[in-house]
């Protein structure tokens, strides 16, 4: 096949979609890549979950970049223009964009586009001064408003160019994992919206017509038929039969215990959709999920419990196109979780589903499947290839303090299934005056 063939459906920003999200790498030369190895493999390190692309308008560097890299994806820059330079980030499925050494007039073009569509980026500069020389740029946190990496976007604010570009300096100025760490707010974003913004109007128009609903008002109706949503913790404990024994699985390998099978409970929490193929304790009362795959893979009647509004409008969405009835409840609205004890990452589905059960206030709680991805037999339940690590937008340091935090405040009688959340839980105790009975897996 002639070369330009090849190369086509990248410039036109058609590439095969892939498993998982990108860091998606812009260097400079081959000097750059090399100059940046440490700091690539410290981030593949930190984030094995995430894939690495090459992006590089040069045919040699790109033969090179492939023998040096050989498990990635080296593709040529798309052609620039907005739907086309779109398409290449959505379906790269972009976390952070990463410029090494200077910028060429295409990084610049494919950086800005995805600045302007809330997608993180960083410049790191490999020869002493910045890749902005003889541009109007900071050496620091952000790009000068004028710069053309910043046009449309606001420079400062949640959600400006301040909060998702970093310009670092030289890699001689700074240890590799100094950068490092100064990429984790970036890498551990919210992924942006896909929707289109028509679309999300839509969804944020009908629930604004469900809030209305639910206080007495207009459109009552008509939309109650569609969605039912929860906004207290009574309403969801009422519509759940409150519960006194809940089952708290996330879906790690202790999920599957066969010690589970027998047990009496009222009510089963499960996250996301790993576990619908299994046919293992397959049948929850509730899924706590922030992905519309789990919405769409999961028929059966369940209450799907939401991180925030803005999950809240996709699964809106998705019922108004599908006229499927669905029944939600989101957790930021619940108020079960301070999203600021999670810093610049996000509380996980199990941290959610583990704090609602304790809210909830049942006298048993039994816990399996949050193995932390510290399980030896891997991240899931028959799947050898997933790394067994979190992705990039969670930290289990902070996931496990938040959930030891979580548990000494309930009261019940509590039963953990899962190995490492049991060692860990009873290290946290240990030192408690007086320690906190710990109960046995029975019947």
């Amino acid at each position: 096949m002639r070369p330009w063939l090849q190369t086509l459906p990248a410039k036109l920003g058609l590439l095969a979609k892939q498993r998982g999200r990108s860091i998606v790498v812009l260097p400079a030369d081959r000097p750059a890549v090399e100059a940046a190895s440490e700091l690539l493999a410290e981030l593949r390190r930190r984030y094995p979950r995430l894939n690495f692309v090459f992006v590089t308008g040069s045919p040699a560097l790109r033969v090179w970049l492939s023998a040096r890299f050989p498990g990635d994806r080296v593709v040529p820059f798309p052609w620039s223009l907005g739907f086309l330079l779109g398409w290449f980030r959505v379906r790269l499925k972009v976390q952070l964009m990463l410029v090494l050494g200077r910028m060429s007039p295409p990084a610049e073009r494919l950086l800005a586009h995805a600045l302007a569509h809330a997608t993180a980026g960083a410049i790191v500069g490999l020869d002493g001064s910045t890749c902005l020389e003889g541009r109007r740029g900071s050496r620091d946190q952000a790009l000068h408003p004028d710069h053309p990496c910043a046009a449309g976007v606001p420079a400062t604010g949640r959600g400006g160019t301040a909060d998702r570009l970093a310009v670092l300096g030289s890699l001689e100025s700074a240890s590799v994992p100094v950068i490092a760490d100064r990429l984790v707010p970036l890498i551990a974003q919210e992924p942006p919206e896909r929707t289109s913004r028509s679309l999300q109007l839509l969804a944020s128009l009908a629930r604004t017509c469900l809030i209305a609903a639910a206080e007495g008002r207009f459109f009552a109706r008509p939309l109650g038929r569609r969605f039912e949503v929860f906004h207290t913790l009574r309403e969801l404990g009422a519509s759940l039969g409150h519960p006194r024994t809940i089952v708290c699985l996330g879906n790690g390998p202790s999920s599957e215990d066969p010690r589970l099978a027998d047990l009496p409970f009222d009510c089963l929490f499960r996250v996301n959709y790993h576990w619908c193929d299994r046919g293992f304790l397959a049948e929850p009362d509730a899924v706590f999920t922030g992905m519309m795959r789990t919405i769409r893979t999961i028929r059966r009647p369940v209450i799907f419990c939401l991180h925030n509004r803005r999950v809240e409008e996709r699964l809106i969405l998705h019922g108004l196109l599908t006229l499927r009835r669905l029944r939600f409840a989101s957790i930021e609205r619940l108020g079960v979780i301070d999203a600021a004890r999670f810093g610049a990452h996000l509380p996980t589905n199990g941290a959610m589903m583990l704090a609602t059960a304790v809210a909830l206030r049942p006298a048993r709680l039994i816990v399996a499947g949050i193995d932390l991805f510290q399980d030896a037999r891997g991240a899931y339940p028959g799947d050898p290839t997933t790394p067994n690590a979190y992705t990039s937008s969670h930290d289990r340091d902070v996931e496990l303090k938040f959930m030891l935090d979580t548990l000494s405040g309930y009261d019940g009688e509590l039963v953990i299934v899962s190995p490492v959340l049991d060692q860990a839980w009873r290290a946290h105790i240990a030192g408690r005056q007086p320690a906190p009975a710990i109960a046995p897996l029975r019947a």
